[in-house]
């Protein structure tokens, strides 16, 4: 198998275990591996049962960092790391506050590439690859984790056209 059929069978398979709508678009091999890398991050240890083994391997030789599956713990190792939780809770708050970054009602921040990719769909819907093209969008990546936010608060859909919206 060639090294662009093994990142095609990984869009694939990750398009299907992350339900993406959009799917990850398969026509440039160096979009393809932006576009995995952008994917992984939705990720989570109860996915990686579902991946299949060559996905992994190809996630791997791009230099993702997987999410660990979680093994069945003790009671004596839940009940510490429930203590060691509420004390970094704590602190957490403490630090968070200080450095809070403001996210607006689509739940990004305000000023980021993913405000301005909302921002974009709010003017108009595009679909994913008119988004890689647009000026402010210089490295040419893809939203997939704001849009599966726009999507999980209800502003996000995919129109007749087939081009992704925002409620306004």
């Amino acid at each position: 198998m060639s090294k662009t059929e093994k990142l095609i069978m990984a869009c694939e398979d990750m398009t299907e275990v992350l339900t993406l709508d959009p799917k990850i678009e398969t026509d440039e091999k160096s979009q393809m591996r932006l576009d995995l890398v952008e994917a992984s991050k939705l990720l989570k240890s109860s996915d990686m049962s579902k991946l299949k083994d060559k996905t992994i391997a190809v996630l791997e030789k791009l230099g993702v960092e997987l999410p660990k599956v979680e093994k069945k713990e003790s009671k004596e190792e839940k009940e510490s790391k429930k203590e060691s939780k509420k004390e970094s809770k704590k602190e957490s708050k403490k630090e968070s506050k200080k450095e809070s970054k403001i996210k607006n009602k689509y739940g990004v921040v305000e000023g980021s590439l993913p405000d301005l990719f909302i921002k974009s769909l709010i003017a108009s819907p595009k679909k994913m690859s008119e988004i890689k093209k647009e000026k402010w969008n210089k490295t040419g990546a893809t939203f997939y984790s704001p849009w599966k936010k726009a999507i999980s608060l209800g502003f996000g859909f995919v129109n007749k056209e087939g081009k992704l919206a925002i409620k306004k």
